[in-house]
């Protein structure tokens, strides 16, 4: 189970990691695709199953940060009660992802 890979569902119970895997999609995506864009609606939190991502700051594209390691959450937008990310995500390599819609948790 991914989840169980992931610090942010750390000693939770198992009903809840199988329900969450329950409302989980996993997504493929190619080298350059976006999974999130800034000013989007947050709805969804990702999690990394395979490939990297990076984090891209505003119009600049800065990267703020690079993530390839199994279970690192992004688009935490969504989980702090932010109405749109305040970040871009970019897929450096082919990656798999879990999308993870809040409204449906």
């Amino acid at each position: 189970m991914y989840l169980k890979q992931s610090d942010l569902f750390t000693g939770l119970g198992h009903n809840f990691l199988k329900q969450t895997m329950a409302i989980a999609e996993k997504v493929s995506f190619e080298k350059g695709d976006f999974v999130l864009k800034e000013g989007e609606p947050a709805d969804c939190f990702f999690i990394l199953i395979e490939g990297q991502i990076s984090l891209l700051l505003g119009d600049t594209g800065k990267v703020v940060y690079q993530s390839s390691g199994l279970g690192e959450v992004f688009g935490f937008a969504s989980l702090i009660g932010r109405d749109t990310y305040f970040l871009t995500a970019r897929c450096d390599g082919p990656s798999v992802i879990l999308r993870i819609d809040r409204r449906k948790m």
